[in-house]
């Protein structure tokens, strides 16, 4: 008997039938949903960007309440969570310029804050670093942020967290090698942003991209550990991690309703 192989764009569709049919029966769980998000777009920056993001913003608010990050920790670590009420805390990873033009201006015209997870090296990095950083993550047409630009929006009430200083797989790393990407990282922006860094995620996110020696070195120089993975879990690793759910502000609604109508624990 011979197996019939469904090409990959062919897989691709009829996933995105799948999710768009059960999603627009679906609707966000009760609890708190902390979402891990990147970008707007995968293109280029354009004025198309604000519209995409500020529609997100619209359709999230339609679908529960948008908190920081510090409230929903404050509400987990008091085992308070309402399940009577839907709330999104927004974290984005890497610090691409858009957060700076395009995802903050949002925020502020809708009174919200959010959490970005920084690499200071790619924070105002030459071009050949951003091309090397940009492959490592494969996007290519992204830039960083400036420090003045970083600088602004932690002036402005968002909140400012470490994501390691190169974005490396943690699991390829020796000791030495982890222990320079988690503190040196921390040490730069607080240094730079003149606060403390108390807020870590580590790159990839998934728990075989950070084994077990990384988890005890960060846990040295953070009071808070996210992972990007088991977001059917608030905690993974006895509470000493707490899980977010991948999502991009660019993917259909009925998706989203879809990946976070499970019911949490």
């Amino acid at each position: 008997m011979q197996l019939t192989i469904i090409p990959i764009n062919m897989r691709k569709l009829l996933r995105n039938i799948f999710l768009e049919f059960l999603g627009s029966f679906k609707k966000p769980s009760k609890g708190i949903h902390i979402l891990n998000l990147h970008y707007v777009t995968k293109n280029k920056i354009s004025d198309s960007d604000f519209q995409v993001f500020e529609n997100f913003i619209i359709k999230l608010q339609k679908l529960g309440t948008i908190i920081t990050l510090p409230e929903a920790i404050n509400t987990l670590s008091n085992n308070n969570v309402d399940f009577y009420d839907t709330k999104f805390v927004l974290t984005f990873d890497d610090g691409f310029e858009e957060c700076y033009k395009i995802i903050v201006p949002i925020l502020n015209k809708y009174n919200l804050k959010a959490t970005f997870f920084i690499n200071a090296n790619y924070i105002q990095s030459c071009t050949t670093y951003q091309n090397n950083f940009n492959k490592r993550i494969k996007i290519v047409t992204k830039k960083p942020m400036s420090w003045e630009q970083l600088l602004e929006i932690h002036n402005n009430g968002h909140t400012i967290g470490s994501h390691t200083l190169d974005h490396l797989n943690m699991n390829n790393l020796n000791s030495e090698q982890l222990v320079y990407q988690i503190h040196k990282n921390k040490e730069i922006l607080e240094y730079r942003l003149k606060f403390k860094c108390e807020h870590f995620a580590w790159p990839y996110g998934q728990m075989n991209d950070f084994p077990e020696k990384a988890l005890l070195e960060t846990e040295k120089h953070h009071k808070y550990i996210y992972s990007g993975t088991n977001y059917k879990k608030y905690y993974s690793y006895n509470k000493r991690i707490i899980n977010r759910r991948h999502i991009e502000p660019f993917w259909p609604i009925s998706h989203l309703k879809y990946f976070l109508s499970y019911n949490k624990i």
